[in-house]
């Protein structure tokens, strides 16, 4: 009896023990104070609830100053409000968190001044196409003035005015709006005056410059399209679309072109007044590294079951030894393409493979084709047709339903919908194929078979 007893007073005072710390938090909880109210003042076109949304505090809460900070945060995040004051205060049973907020003003107005290259139509896309997000009333935000600002400089050295500069003024309109006034000054005129080629680049100077063909020296044909103007993008499209390109086709596979280095200076103007070049004038330099050239080793066609790969190769147009030319192996590849189109294969596919032999300097080229299945038509639609009777046009569509699907035969039916005369002349982006992966039919959908005025049914 006497150990039962001593058992349960051990038992007592450990469960005694235990409870200390749990009535030592609850007593340390009861004496911090709590939330009485969460006001906010300030706001004038952002409704409280939504405000309250990013606010975790409430009434009732432990009062916690590390959460107020996080709510201070999330607020600023929220990117409303200029400012934001937290201030609390002992009411009558707890403390009154209140937030001051201020609000972003609002954009009243939106005027340029001093573009005369472009358009405020110009500015607007340009703007759109950057993603500047200023606009009409929409938030004041210091951030957006500098992207539309940067995005107004583009289009001054898109159009060939590189020197010139842009500033922003804001007027306050009271009580929470602004007007935003952008300034431009163009500057002069700059166009390219000269375009220079260094390194190991193997051919002229005069060679290269005939490769690009949207970056050129300002001349006559240059003038009239416009491509005397220097724009960095454009350049680097040039330089991948087709200076590139020009030496993959003689064989330089591995060539490099290094940053280019740009200048303005002061040049010859010429002699011929309408066509003399800008006072100041763009210096363009290229280095390159050309590599080595590479011919030819083999030429291997993997997964073609439907062709014989010997005479899919002849269309490559090169013999084993000869200098690799990308141009070649490009227009091959699309002539194949449209090949296994007229076949019904429209999801025929290709996965290349280069392997070069560096002490030969030749390169392998294998083509891994995935010919997927064979397509058949299930559908025919003409929508948009309000004249011309269905089966008028479905007598020139050579290609037919439930028959294999042929792209050759779809040109040919356009082609013939064309030389009837009854329609406006139908481009490729009026119809569509859709095919069903599943099913593997097609169905084609003529968008626009509009009939022209007086045209007569046959």
């Amino acid at each position: 009896m006497s150990g039962a007893v001593k058992l349960s007073i051990g038992s007592f005072l450990a469960l005694l023990l235990a409870e200390l710390p749990v009535a030592a938090q609850s007593q340390a909880r009861s004496d911090r104070p709590t939330v009485q109210a969460v006001e906010i003042r300030g706001n004038r076109r952002i409704q409280e609830d939504t405000i309250r949304f990013y606010i975790q505090t409430r009434q009732g809460d432990v009062y916690d100053p590390g959460r107020l900070e996080l709510d201070l945060r999330a607020l600023y995040k929220a990117n409303f409000f200029e400012t934001i004051e937290v201030d609390e205060r002992d009411g009558d049973v707890g403390k009154i968190v209140t937030f001051i907020v201020k609000e972003k003003p609002l954009i009243r107005s939106i005027t340029y001044e001093g573009n005369k290259a472009f358009t405020e139509s110009n500015i607007l896309d340009h703007f759109k196409t950057r993603k500047v997000g200023l606009t009409v009333d929409s938030q004041y935000d210091p951030a957006k003035i500098r992207a539309a600002e940067r995005a107004l400089k583009e289009l001054m050295e898109q159009n060939g005015k590189p020197l010139g500069t842009v500033r922003t003024e804001i007027e306050n309109i009271p009580p929470s709006s602004v007007r935003v006034r952008f300034i431009m000054d163009e500057g002069a005129k700059v166009r390219i005056g000269e375009i220079r080629f260094s390194g190991t680049q193997v051919f002229k100077d005069a060679e290269l410059r005939n490769a690009l063909k949207l970056t050129k020296e300002r001349a006559l044909m240059p003038i009239f399209k416009g491509t005397d103007k220097y724009h960095r993008a454009k350049l680097e499209a040039d330089i991948e679309m087709n200076l590139k390109q020009f030496y993959k086709e003689h064989g330089y596979i591995k060539v490099q072109v290094g940053e280019p280095v740009t200048r303005i200076f002061e040049g010859s103007r010429g002699l011929i007044p309408m066509f003399r070049k800008t006072k100041q004038q763009f210096f363009v330099e290229l280095p390159i590294d050309a590599g080595d050239q590479y011919r030819l080793g083999d030429l291997t066609i993997k997964g073609s079951t439907i062709f014989k790969s010997d005479a899919l190769a002849k269309a490559f147009g090169m013999q084993k030894g000869d200098v690799v030319n990308f141009k070649k192996v490009k227009d091959a590849l699309e002539q194949i393409k449209k090949l296994y189109g007229n076949y019904g294969y429209i999801n025929w596919s290709y996965i290349p493979e280069q392997d070069f032999d560096e002490k030969n300097k030749t390169m392998n080229l294998t083509l891994e084709f995935n010919e997927d299945k064979q397509f058949t038509v299930d559908r025919i639609n003409f929508h948009g047709n309000t004249k011309t009777r269905d089966k008028v046009m479905r007598r020139e569509f050579v290609l037919e339903e439930g028959n294999v699907f042929s792209t050759a035969y779809l040109d040919l039916s356009i082609l013939k919908l064309n030389q009837l005369g009854f329609f406006d002349r139908i481009e490729e982006k009026d119809y569509e194929v859709k095919p069903d992966e599943k099913t593997g039919k097609v169905n084609v959908d003529l968008k626009r078979a509009s009939s022209r005025s007086g045209s007569r049914e046959a």
